[in-house]
This record gives structure tokens, sequence and C-alpha cells, in this order.
């Protein structure tokens, strides 16, 4: 039986716990969001909850360093 990577998607989490980035890609050591549906960061208000997750459609997206923040990756693997 052969393997095949079918997507892989990377998450980053701010101080508190909360997801950041999600669905993205590990672009040359960052956390990149991506031109894909679910690729998504996430801005928060002053009660913690999701106030605008932006997309690659906005132009105020950021790359998040992996080294810097708690990350954690999603393989799909298919045979």
């Amino acid at each position: 039986m052969r393997l095949f990577l079918l997507f892989e998607n990377w998450f980053t989490y701010d101080a508190d716990n909360r997801v950041d980035v999600e669905g993205g890609d590990l672009v040359d050591g960052k956390i990149q969001v991506v031109a894909r549906t679910g690729s998504v960061e996430h801005e928060y208000n002053l009660a913690g909850e999701v106030v605008i997750p932006l997309s690659t459609t906005r132009t105020s997206m950021a790359s998040r360093s992996a080294m810097s923040m708690s990350t954690a990756r999603s393989t799909c693997w298919a045979g």
C-alpha cells in the first residue's frame, strides 16, 4: 500500500491558547494564511470572542513565526 500526502494544515495559538492562524502553511519557517478555503487568521475582542476571521482576501494579513508561537500541525494521508 502506498501513502500519499493529501494536505497539511498548520495552526498557531496566542498566549491565551486561542487559535491565531488556522489551516495555514509553513512557508520559509513561518506559518502563513494561504489562498485556500479554511485558511484564516483570527482577531479577538477583549471578551475573547472572534471579531473578524481574516483570510488572504484581506491585505492586512501577517506572517507568524513558527519559533515564537505555539504551533500545531494537522496532516491527512490516504492510501
